[in-house]
C-alpha cells in the first residue's frame, strides 16, 4: 500500500522479519553451546570456572534476544504511530524538507546491527555463524540503528529546522519589520531635552558620522561613504558648528507657538547637531537612538533619516549625487 502524501513509509514486515532471523540465529548458536562435563579435568578451580563461563555466555545470549524482541515490538509501535508523526512533521517542514527526511530515512547510514544496545558478550567456545543476510531488494528497508532511533543525514536536519523557523514567523511570534528606513516615530510627550555637555573632537564627529549612515542603513560602498561624509561635515558645520547642545532661538522656528520645553527653549527651535525642529526629530527618530534630541547620533541619525526621504536618497546611493549638488549650490543652507 502506498504511503498517504505526508506519511513517512515504514516497512514494519521487513523490519519484524529481520529481527525474527536475527533471533533464529542466535538461538540456534545458543544450543551449539556445550555444558562442560567435567572429566579429564583434575582442578576443580578449573572445571567450576569453564562452567560459569558457559553460564554467563548464555546469559548474555538471552539477553541479546530480549533486547531484539523489544526491537520487533519497537517495530510494530513504529508502524501504528507513523500517521501522527509524519503529521507533525510536516507542520514544522518546508516544501521539500518531508521528502528530505523520507530520502535520509530510507537511505542506510552503515552496516545493521541488531546488538547495538545489548551486554556485551563473552568469547564463545564456537564461532557465531552470522545472521543469514537479507533479501537484496530489501536491503535499503534493513533497520540501520539501535530499537527506537533513526539515522537522519544533517541536510534533511537543517532543511526540518529552517521549516519550523519559517512556520514561527508566519504564526506572527516574530516582530514586525520596521518602517522603511529603520524609522521609529516618537509622540510630542516622549521627546527629550535634557543637554549633554558635550564637545567633540573631530575623530568624534566623525564616528557620529559613520553611526548615522549605519543606522540608516546607507551602503558601505567608498564612493557614497565619501559623498555622505562631505555632506553631512559640510551640513552640520553650517547648523551647528558640531555642537550637540546647539540652539536656535532666533530664526521663525522659534517663533511657533507652543510652551517651553524642559530645556527652556521655545517648543520647536531647532536643536542638537543636526538642529531638527523637536517635530521632525519626532517623526524621522531611528529605532535604537536615544529620544534626547541633543544626544549627537540620535539626531545626526534622525538627520540623515530625514534627508533620504526628504531628496529621495536611496540607501545605495541612488540620487545621492543630484542631493550633493543641491547642498553645495545652497551653500548648505537651510534643507
Amino acid at each position: 500500500m502506498a504511503p498517504e502524501p505526508n506519511q513517512i513509509a515504514v516497512d514494519q514486515p521487513t523490519a519484524e522479519q529481520t529481527y525474527s532471523q536475527s533471533q533464529t540465529a542466535l538461538r540456534d548458536h545458543r544450543g551449539g553451546v556445550p555444558d562442560p562435563s567435567g572429566r579429564g579435568l583434575e582442578d576443580p578451580a578449573i572445571s567450576q570456572a569453564l562452567k560459569d563461563h558457559n553460564d554467563k555466555t548464555k546469559g548474555n545470549i538471552d539477553d541479546a534476544d530480549t533486547s531484539l524482541s523489544k526491537g520487533k515490538g519497537a517495530a510494530n509501535a513504529l508502524d501504528d504511530t507513523d500517521k501522527g508523526s509524519a503529521e507533525r512533521t510536516s507542520r514544522a517542514t518546508e516544501p521539500g524538507g518531508l521528502a528530505a527526511l523520507r530520502d535520509a530515512l530510507s537511505r542506510p547510514a552503515g552496516a545493521s546491527n541488531p546488538f547495538a544496545n545489548s551486554a556485551p558478550m563473552m568469547p564463545a567456545p564456537a564461532p557465531m555463524p552470522a545472521p543469514p543476510p537479507p533479501m537484496p531488494a530489501m536491503a535499503p528497508q534493513m533497520p540501520t540503528a539501535a530499537p527506537g532511533m533513526f539515522n537522519v543525514a544533517p541536510a534533511a536536519l537543517a532543511k526540518l529546522l529552517a521549516g519550523a523557523e519559517g512556520s514561527e514567523s508566519l504564526s506572527g511570534s516574530t516582530s514586525a519589520a520596521r518602517a522603511p528606513g529603520g524609522r521609529e516615530p516618537l509622540r510630542n510627550n516622549e521627546i527629550v531635552t535634557e543637554p549633554t555637555g558635550m564637545t567633540l573632537t573631530r575623530p568624534q564627529v566623525m564616528e557620529v558620522i559613520e553611526r548615522s549612515l549605519d543606522n540608516n542603513g546607507v551602503s558601505t560602498n567608498p564612493e557614497v561613504r565619501a559623498r555622505w561624509r562631505e555632506i553631512l561635515l559640510n551640513q552640520w558645520w553650517k547648523e551647528s558648528s558640531y555642537v550637540p547642545d546647539a540652539v536656535n532661538r532666533d530664526d521663525d522656528n522659534a517663533r511657533i507657538p507652543g510652551p517651553p520645553r524642559s530645556d527652556g527653549a521655545p517648543a520647536e527651535a531647532t536643536r542638537g547637531i543636526a538642529q531638527m525642529k523637536p517635530s521632525t526629530f519626532a517623526a524621522y527618530h531611528v529605532a535604537g537612538t536615544s529620544r534626547n534630541m541633543f544626544d549627537p547620533v540620535a539626531s545626526g541619525s534622525a538627520g540623515v533619516a530625514y534627508m533620504m526621504s526628504e531628496y529621495k536618497v536611496s540607501a545605495d546611493g541612488t540620487g545621492l549625487q543630484q542631493f550633493h549638488a543641491r547642498r553645495v549650490a545652497a551653500g548648505y543652507g537651510g534643507y
